[in-house]
Formats: structure tokens, sequence, C-alpha cells
């Protein structure tokens, strides 16, 4: 009896993306990430290239002035960046952020904001990206951009 190989290691986000793209999917909470559940991210959609998420942020994310901490902002838009860049890798690979440029436009208290991820470049080895959050009320928050390797598992 023939086996079939293993398909190996693959980055479970990349997985979830790809499952949430051929399924015709929308609005749905990402699974595997400790941090997303915590942030309570859902995927709203996603084509290759581009992505918007969501999440809702509450207090324990917040620091002394009762604003979302500048690393949890940016940890936001670092997930729209990923994800855009996931949602044109294959099994196997995955993106790395070598370095991340954020520009925090207002302040974000506690609450629902979206992100939107995009490619702008997508080479051999890397990948750039820029994603854009917003609150509730549509109002930009901040803005990000990255070039992201692309590594093998």
């Amino acid at each position: 009896m023939r086996v079939a190989p293993s398909a190996g290691p693959d980055n479970p986000d990349r997985l979830f993306i790809e499952q949430f793209m051929a399924g015709g999917w929308h609005d749905r909470p990402v699974p595997d990430s400790p941090l997303a559940q915590q942030l309570r991210m859902r995927l709203v959609h996603a084509e290759r290239g581009s992505v918007e998420a969501s999440f809702s942020v509450d207090e324990s994310f917040t620091q002394g002035g009762g604003v979302i901490q500048g690393g949890i902002v940016a940890a936001l838009l670092d997930f729209g960046l990923a994800f855009a860049a996931l949602s044109v890798l294959e099994a196997g690979r995955t993106a790395a952020t070598t370095a991340l440029t954020v520009n925090y436009l207002r302040p974000a208290p506690q609450g629902d904001y979206r992100v939107q991820g995009q490619l702008e470049k997508h080479g051999r080895s890397l990948i750039y990206a820029s994603a854009r959050l917003f609150c509730s009320q549509g109002r930009l928050v901040a803005t990000a951009s990255s070039p992201m390797a692309i590594v093998a598992m």
C-alpha cells in the first residue's frame, strides 16, 4: 500500500485563510492564534492580496490614559499585513515582518476596530504590504507598512 507523502509543516493562519477563500466564507473567528482570540479577531473578507478583519479590544489592552496601548494598535495592523501576505503564499511558506512603520493618527479607545491589509508588491523573497486601522465610527486611526520576508516553514 502506498502512503501519500506528508504535506509538511504549515502556518495554521495561512491554512485558515486558504480555506476561508476557497469556501467563500465571510466573518469567521480566527481559530489558531491566542492573541487573535484575546482580541476577538474575525476574518471578515479575504481575497488574494487583500484582507479585512475585525477586532473587539477590551480594557485589558489599554494603558493609563485609557486608550489602547500603542503596541497593541501595531499588533492589529500587523495582523492585517501578515494575513494579506499569507493570502498569496503556498503551503509550507509563511511571512515574517522584517520592519514595521506605524503612523498613529488619533487615540484609540477600547472598542471595535477593522483593519484592511493589502499587498503592494510580491517578489520572490519579500512581500511589501500596507494596512489601515479604522474605529467603529469609520475614522482612520493608524496606518502601517512593512516588508515581509517569505520564509519556508
